[in-house]
């Protein structure tokens, strides 16, 4: 039953705001002829077609990438690449407060825009602080230009569009890289959150710059189209890239737009999972999936295939731990592995899958990401880059706890009762 109104409600909450958001949704031609994915492997061209069906964005070859884990690498990268802009810089955050450790970042940004540089900022401004969001305003000279996803002077725009929040995480500049992944723009991500972030220099970055733009059109002010960025402005940015970057790889941008009423994180991973045949390791912080992706999980675990997940030991979010635990007997007697990451707090949403397929996102595994929420995610075609993303999966895992069969069947009824209880309420959050 708990189950039953959970879905219920988040399926009219995804109803409501197609159908408040859609009159400003850009249009899609379904029809469009999407570009070859011949660069993709052969087995799973099928997933980057459909993909590409689902949203128009094609994997895209020749990008340089560089994983990020490492909270003070990521503060770097972003004031080299301040100091890198020549012509742009967009920033759009969940959740943007200038405080100790991201202030420099954000003084960067004002300055480049004093400079005479296209600065803008967009903010899931019901997620920041009042106090915050007003220092965001004093600090910016008049040159930036923030948009508030939901602005607060509007009530009643924002009591009929209050489950549309804009969950996307993005650095750009120059149309030559850009910056994505789970990270947000606050002490805790530039401390000791565990989270991942990957940079992109290369061709697939002007689709990043053209989510921003529709973004921005949604709430009617537009920025103007992507500029291709010469020859000349993309190799100075390749150089600018590490000598660790891993270079020419083929990805995937893949938005999540809940006005367009398609699901393609939902279909990344079923697909995904249907098609693997050696192993399937998820790290993610907010567990609450959709019956498909459970049952897909489930199902390649029943075939042979190795399926482990890792999970915040601590959640941010107390309540979405519980409701996470309540799925926990289920994986395990299908066969998953489940390990909790014991340390900081766990941010991190990706998927590695059989030594090629990985993804790095702004996506939760909850039904608010797949259904209501805007998202972007990175879908990357690629052996070495793969190899990297297990290593740091098992990496995590030999400092975790492993949670077996044994430990949950001792679980008192109260525990089990109370992840019952609450689970139905977690996709709220």
């Amino acid at each position: 039953m708990f189950i039953r109104l959970q879905r219920l409600v988040i399926v009219l909450a995804a109803a409501f705001t197609v159908a408040a958001c859609g009159v400003y949704a850009e249009a899609r031609d379904p029809k469009q002829d999407y570009p070859s994915v011949s660069n993709v492997r052969e087995r799973w061209r099928p997933l980057a077609q459909r993909l590409a069906s689902l949203n128009g964005y094609a994997p895209v070859p020749d990008n340089d990438l560089e994983i990020i884990t490492v909270p003070k690498r990521r503060k770097d990268i972003f004031l080299e690449q301040i100091e890198l802009s020549r012509e742009t810089i967009w920033m759009q955050y969940y959740s943007f407060v200038a405080d100790s450790l991201s202030a420099p970042v954000y003084e960067g940004f004002c300055r480049k825009a004093s400079e005479g540089l296209d600065c803008r900022l967009l903010v899931e401004s019901d997620k920041i602080p009042r106090k915050e969001l007003a220092r965001l305003y004093a600090l910016a000279p008049e040159e930036v230009q923030i948009l508030e996803w939901h602005d607060r002077s509007r009530f009643f725009n924002n009591l009929v569009n209050f489950n549309s929040r804009n969950h996307r995480k993005l650095f750009y500049r120059d149309a030559v890289t850009a910056v994505t992944g789970g990270r947000n723009i606050r002490n805790e991500y530039f401390d000791d959150w565990r989270d991942t972030d990957i940079m992109i220099t290369g061709p697939a970055v002007m689709d990043m710059g053209r989510i921003f733009v529709s973004d921005w059109r949604m709430k009617g002010i537009d920025p103007g189209p992507v500029k291709r960025p010469s020859p000349e402005a993309m190799q100075a940015a390749r150089k600018a890239m590490s000598n660790s970057a891993l270079r020419g790889k083929t990805v995937q941008i893949v938005p999540e737009d809940p006005e367009d009423g398609i699901y393609p994180t939902e279909e990344s991973y079923i697909m995904a999972l249907n098609e693997a045949k050696d192993y399937f390791y998820i790290t993610d912080p907010y567990f609450l999936p959709t019956d498909a992706i459970l049952d897909a999980m489930m199902n390649a675990s029943r075939r042979g295939v190795d399926v482990r997940v890792l999970f915040p030991g601590e959640n941010d979010v107390f309540l979405m731990k519980w409701s996470a635990e309540h799925y926990y007997k289920r994986l395990l007697a299908a066969g998953i592995r489940i390990y909790e990451w014991p340390h900081s707090i766990l941010h991190a949403k990706t998927f590695v899958c059989d030594d090629y397929l990985s993804c790095i996102g702004s996506y939760n595994l909850d039904l608010r990401s797949i259904y209501i929420q805007y998202e972007m995610n990175v879908i990357i075609y690629d052996d070495e880059a793969a190899s990297q993303m297990k290593q740091i999966f098992f990496d995590d895992i030999s400092t975790s706890h492993e949670v077996l069969p044994s430990e949950v069947k001792k679980w008192t009824a109260l525990r089990e009762v109370r992840n019952a209880v609450i689970m139905p309420f977690g996709g709220l959050l």
